[in-house]
């Protein structure tokens, strides 16, 4: 093969692999990839591969390209430095399997046709890929980060670590590893959207102010816009489920200035999202159910045609048995004239869950079946959409008169203005909300509700889970009252 530019002759696979590890030349193994690949970098991709860091940090917004540099750099790291092990890290064991481990193996297959063979074999029970040369690349999920304990690398690229548990944690640990004594180059590599100045990001930004670390701590940005290559009405389409603020963060890769409060005066005040409103008989509503004897909380939230909802009606008063809340519930649904198209409650309360299936039959009772369901921030971010989305105005409110409740501590007018995020052991605001026992049974209610709504629109019909549930449970109840089930 040809040798570095400037050289006049020619050298092998191996002897080019030491060389560019002794010169850290990495400029001729990306063009090395190029060659093989068809690879063409974006500009802060280039300025990311050049950077001869030991830690890099590149954010980006969704389809910036950041997973793609993540993985060629993983190559680069792995030429120049042979015999040595390298690992790459993603938040799920789906996401290290089937996005990134596709885009490796289709470097390794350019490389190997032009007779440039990096992988030698790779064992898909393991995990592992032999290299040419020794050494071997260790593909782990966060939620194994400490099977890496024992490993001696040179290397390791950590895809979305801000989506993980904890970042900070999975950094360090991965960190401690890179002790090769053999390796030409040593390098921490992560890429990531941001999700607020905290965790990594945090961590680069404090290292990059000490004049002792900012060279070895190297950064940058890189919006969605920059990647040239999207196709036709992409970025388009991203406005459409994003509030301001998460399209800052999304698409334009910005660490937002921390907050304490969950939803800022921007995203949720009484100008924007309290308004006159009594219940139309005409129009479907939606049942929101915070289960518990000591703080029970349901709410009522009417939809409308154009999409929004207004919550006009609110129960949450303290240490009710269980009896009452249930007549409580029934009493309202009657007075309104007809049942909730959508009832929605914490799967994990399963009797009263299933008292839902039994007294609304009709209704579509949501469970939070999934991970993604479930998930707080999730559900947050369907609220943000909501109250600040990027195109048209609000489509969530709170009627007046639940607005006057601002003053009762477990009423949502309350929550919404003081639900606030959890501050962790240094002081510093972690990425999740602080249940306080008061505002967090409100917005549990409504968070669970609006994600069964964008979740699943169909209405209840013959044949759904829900009348699968009732027929069965009703079934089960009568071989009890008959004895002929225990």
């Amino acid at each position: 093969m040809r040798a570095h530019p400037g050289h006049g002759g020619t050298m092998s696979w191996r002897e080019f692999r030491e060389d560019a590890g002794r010169r850290k030349d990495r400029m001729a193994c990306l063009r090395l990839i190029s060659a093989a690949t068809g690879f063409n970098p974006l500009p802060h991709q280039l300025r990311a591969f050049l950077s001869n860091a030991r830690h890099k940090l590149l954010l980006g917004g969704v389809g910036s390209g950041k997973t793609k540099f993540a993985v060629v750099e993983l190559a680069i790291l792995a030429i120049m430095n042979p015999g040595c092990n390298f690992a790459m890290f993603s938040p799920t064991y789906d996401g290290v399997i089937h996005v990134l481990r596709p885009e490796f193996e289709s470097i390794m297959e350019g490389l190997a046709r032009i007779g440039c063979p990096l992988e030698l074999r790779y064992h898909k029970s393991m995990a592992r890929a032999d290299l040419v040369g020794g050494g071997s690349i260790f593909w782990r999920s966060a939620n194994r980060v400490d099977s890496a304990r024992g490993f001696t690398l040179a290397g390791a690229v950590i895809d979305e670590v801000a989506a993980m548990p904890d970042p900070v944690y999975v950094f360090n640990t991965i960190n401690g590893r890179l002790r090769a004594i053999n390796a030409n180059v040593h390098e921490l590599v992560c890429s990531t959207t941001p999700r607020g100045y905290r965790g990594v990001a945090r961590m680069f930004h404090e290292r990059r102010q000490d004049e002792a670390t900012k060279d070895s701590w190297w950064a940058a940005r890189a919006p969605t816009q920059s990647n040239i290559y999207l196709p036709p009405g992409f970025l388009e389409s991203l406005q459409a489920g994003h509030s301001k603020r998460s399209y800052a963060q999304e698409v334009e890769g910005k660490i937002l200035s921390p907050s304490n409060l969950v939803f800022n005066s921007d995203e949720f005040n009484e100008e924007n999202n309290v308004r006159p409103w009594a219940y139309d008989p005409t129009l479907p509503y939606h049942l929101a159910c915070d289960w518990g004897y000591a703080h029970p909380y349901f709410a009522w939230i009417q939809e409308h045609p154009d999409g929004s909802y207004t919550v006009f009606k609110e129960f949450f008063r303290n240490e009710v048995p269980i009896g009452k809340q249930k007549d409580f519930i029934i009493q309202t649904c009657k007075a309104l004239g007809k049942d909730p198209v959508t009832a929605t409650g914490d799967r994990a309360i399963k009797d009263m869950m299933q008292w839902l299936i039994y007294t609304f039959p009709r209704t579509q009772v949501h469970r939070m079946r999934s991970r993604e369901e479930q998930s707080v921030l999730s559900g947050i971010e369907i609220m943000r959409s909501l109250m600040d989305p990027i195109t048209g105005g609000t489509r969530f409110y709170l009627s007046k008169k639940l607005a006057m409740n601002a003053k009762m501590p477990r009423s949502l007018m309350h929550a919404m203005m003081n639900y606030r995020w959890k501050v962790d052991r240094e002081g510093h605001l972690t990425d999740q909300p602080y249940k306080s026992g008061v505002e967090d049974h409100a917005m549990d209610a409504i968070r669970m509700c609006l994600v069964a709504i964008s979740d699943s629109r169909a209405p209840f019909m013959l044949g759904s889970r829900n009348e699968f549930d009732f027929f069965r449970s009703h079934k089960r109840s009568k071989l009890r009252r008959l004895g002929r089930l225990n």
